[in-house]
């Protein structure tokens, strides 16, 4: 089973890692069909790195919106619907893609296998900033190759549109997949807030949706101080 693919990346005030995940794209050994940079109105210089890189490479889709939303999902949706491809990958600007990621999510759905797919690995790429070494674990994600995740990656978009795509809530979880996803093997780099300009909207959100989880947290860091 064939099938087209677009990566979906929706983006606000990237100007730093931005060109380490177009960067990486460049690398893959599929290379996916159509890209899509959705900018939420940033005021840094993200959004002319997203036009240059789209003005040399003519599959590649910039929108800029009028106004800034903090519903993220909502942008997601938005671009899943505008896609023309089979299968559509939801990829953070602040990622970076090991060289096979696209071709190990895509082939599964391609190949009839699963409708979602996940990567099993997440390591941090910044962790040598003081910020995204002391709050936050080097390994954000692993796990078992065949077993399934709540985050796709990728997913075939009929399947997604069908399922009602994201739920449209701001926080942590906003990107939970309406469908189940198979875990394969590949690795995704996430480079984790290194300033406190960076940090505290993000301490904001996991406030906001989960505050158990920040104060299993603070408890932990305090007490592996003392220890």
């Amino acid at each position: 089973m064939k099938g087209t693919c677009c990566i979906i990346i929706p983006f606000y005030n990237e100007e730093q890692y931005l060109p380490q995940l177009l960067l990486s794209l460049e690398s893959q050994t599929l290379r996916p069909d159509h890209i899509m940079l959705f900018d939420n109105k940033s005021i840094d210089n993200s959004p002319r790195i997203a036009q240059d890189y789209a003005a040399t490479h003519p599959n590649v889709i910039y929108k800029r919106f009028s106004k800034h939303t903090a519903n993220v999902p909502k942008r997601r949706n938005l671009a899943a619907k505008l896609s023309k491809d089979d299968i559509i990958l939801f990829i953070d600007a602040d990622m970076v893609l090991a060289p096979d990621c696209v071709e190990q999510l895509v082939t599964p759905i391609r190949e009839g296998r699963a409708e979602a797919t996940a990567h099993n690995k997440e390591l941090v790429y910044n962790g040598t900033a003081w910020i995204a070494r002391t709050f936050f674990h080097q390994v954000r994600v692993d796990l078992p190759v065949g077993s399934t995740s709540p985050v796709a990656r990728a997913i075939r978009r009929t399947t997604f549109l069908r399922n009602g795509g994201f739920e449209g809530f701001v926080g942590v979880g906003d990107d939970t997949s309406p469908k189940p996803a198979l875990v394969v093997k590949t690795t995704i780099y996430h480079n984790n807030p290194s300033t406190w300009r960076e940090l505290l909207p993000w301490v904001r959100r996991l406030v906001f949706s989960n505050p158990g989880y920040v104060f299993k947290a603070i408890l932990g860091r305090v007490f592996k101080r003392k220890a």
